[in-house]
């Protein structure tokens, strides 16, 4: 990765986002931490990012939020990595869903996750489909070699998804999203289908 890019590190656990933050500012980087969503959104208002190194889970919601706010859109910096411990696939696939970022777990030795944002800063654009770093080849491969076809929810599947997850019933799910009990079945179905599984819990 070359030297001088401008990174914003959005996580709210202090000893990972010291290490990476340490590290890249060895290589000449220069590195912003924010730990909450609401620092985050103040530095993007205040400063422009070559690259952004976001969690999903923060202390006051989720690192996506950020990346789907309208307000942000023209404040997002171009390159986006998902760092992240989430362990589940769903979730996982809710955060990468159709946007053109990449993730890496938490999990992979440090050096890795090291390697994949140097990897990210070589790239000259971002793909249009999102990527997912694959740890045998040690290199970031299109989400769809690891997750199978059509396992991607859409915007409004996502958030019936959302609902369901949180225990709400068909009826309950309908009214909260002002849909016809009809339209939440229909798109429950689809989520069972994407994700493999013909009953709600194993959805889960």
């Amino acid at each position: 990765m070359g030297t001088g890019l401008q990174i914003l590190l959005v996580d709210d656990h202090p000893l990972v986002a010291a290490g990476i933050a340490a590290a890249l500012a060895a290589n000449g980087h220069q590195m912003v931490v924010a730990q909450t969503m609401a620092e985050a959104r103040r530095w993007l208002g205040e400063r422009s990012f070559d690259m952004g190194l976001i969690d999903i889970n923060l202390a006051d919601g989720k690192g996506v939020d950020l990346i789907d706010d309208p307000a942000l859109a023209d404040r997002m910096p171009g390159k986006l990595l998902i760092i992240s411990g989430v362990h589940d696939p769903d979730e996982i696939l809710m955060a990468l869903d159709d946007r053109g970022i990449a993730f890496i777990s938490k999990g992979v030795p440090f050096e890795d996750v090291l390697a994949a944002i140097a990897r990210l800063g070589e790239m000259p654009a971002m793909p249009p489909t999102p990527m997912i770093w694959e740890q045998t080849r040690k290199s970031f491969v299109p989400v769809g070699e690891v997750f199978r076809r059509g396992s991607f929810l859409s915007p409004k599947e996502r958030e019936v998804f959302q609902l369901m997850r949180q225990g709400l019933s068909d009826k309950e799910i309908a009214f909260r999203l002002s849909r016809s009990i009809h339209t939440v079945r229909v798109q429950i179905r689809s989520i069972r289908r994407k994700r493999g599984s013909t009953r709600r819990g194993e959805t889960m």
